[in-house]
């Protein structure tokens, strides 16, 4: 698996993706929609990460490139979001 992407980028991708549906879980019933889609992108980045690029023609890679970068921009955002409106705590502890 590379499609443009090195294999730590691909694993900060993943790490981010978790980050973000941690910090949902203990969040309302109003952020369940949120949560569902975080791991919906968790579950596509697996996926991808278990393809073989070889396997692919220029316009399929280039295909499972935007895909990879679709995901990396919703969870950028999410975050940037998050953090900027100091929302959803990592953890429960009271500020």
């Amino acid at each position: 698996m590379s499609f443009g992407y090195s294999v730590g980028d691909f694993v900060l991708l993943v790490q981010l993706a978790n980050d973000l549906r941690g910090r949902f879980a203990q969040a309302p019933r109003e952020y369940k929609a949120i949560t569902e889609e975080v791991e919906s992108l968790i579950f596509t980045l697996h996926r991808i990460d278990g393809l073989d690029e070889k396997e692919f023609d220029s316009q399929q890679k280039d295909g499972v490139h935007k895909v990879i970068q679709g995901c990396q921009n919703v969870l950028e955002e999410l975050s940037a979001k998050l953090n900027k409106l100091n929302v959803i705590a990592n953890d429960s502890t009271p500020d």
